[in-house]
């Protein structure tokens, strides 16, 4: 989120604030540096107090609205405080050295320390050559998946599309186009109007009350009066069509069959 005015529409749409701070660090080093890794620490500190010691440029005070507005409206926290992650990242190897892994803990405590954020939710996270790699390679990589498609129709052909497909997937296959290996969603495969879970906003909200309460009885018994009239209505068709129609009492809201010319119709 790079701006108030999206976090505002957010806010109205969905109801409720899950937050969490990303802070990136990146370094042409070829090493973790303690001290750097210390004032990378300090600054994200800087960035939360009302009054920071740091000067700040448009972009981070850009930033620091954003998350006033946050704060502002913690009543609608969902699930607690937000969350914090710092990413460092070097050229480097991250070996976990005991001197680096000990200023990180400091830090951490420190982070934590100012009551902002989830128990345990402040997330010092290190990059180094060999995961800098591999997250530039998953960024070039397409999504494959392998999964059963028997019940499928071939669409017509369509300019820049190689093929397409119509059909439907049990819920257990269409997950393995969804889930990765590591069983985390692919959120780059949703969009806009194409979403994943959206939590409980509003409107989940209001489907699970739905689900939940005396209505959904309401709601099968009304199927199943539909379903029972739809068979009535096919079992007096074939009838018709034999030439004869049993004697029966029609459903309360079952509409009366207008006969045909030369039908004798109860």
């Amino acid at each position: 989120m790079t701006s108030l005015d999206e976090f505002e529409d957010v806010l109205e749409a969905s109801g409720y604030i899950e937050a969490t701070f990303v802070f990136v660090q990146a370094k042409t080093a070829t090493s973790f540096d303690s001290g750097e890794i210390g004032n990378f620490c300090a600054g994200v500190r800087d960035f939360f107090p009302e009054e920071p010691t740091l000067p700040r440029n448009d972009a981070i005070k850009q930033a620091e609205a954003i998350q006033r507005a946050i704060y502002d409206n913690s009543a609608r926290f969902r699930r607690g405080n937000p969350h914090c992650r710092l990413y460092y990242v070097t050229a480097g190897r991250w070996t976990d050295d005991v001197h680096l892994t000990g200023r990180v803990s400091t830090e951490v405590q420190a982070l934590e320390a100012l009551g902002l954020f989830a128990p345990g939710g402040v997330d010092f996270l290190p990059v180094d050559a060999d995961r800098l790699q591999t997250l530039y390679r998953d960024t070039q990589h397409r999504v494959s998946s392998e999964f059963q498609f028997p019940t499928r129709t071939v669409l017509p052909e369509m300019e820049h599309v190689t093929e397409a497909y119509l059909g439907v997937l049990p819920a257990k296959e269409y997950l393995k186009l969804i889930v990765d290996d590591a069983d985390q969603l692919r959120r780059s495969l949703f969009y806009d109007n194409v979403r994943d879970f959206q939590d409980f906003n509003v409107v989940n909200e209001q489907i699970r009350e739905t689900l939940a309460s005396d209505e959904r009885n309401a709601y099968r018994a009304a199927e199943q009066r539909r379903h029972d009239r739809d068979a009535l209505v096919d079992d007096d068709r074939q009838q018709v069509r034999h030439g004869g129609l049993p004697d029966r009492q029609r459903l309360p809201d079952e509409p009366r069959a207008v006969p045909r010319a030369g039908q004798d119709y109860r």
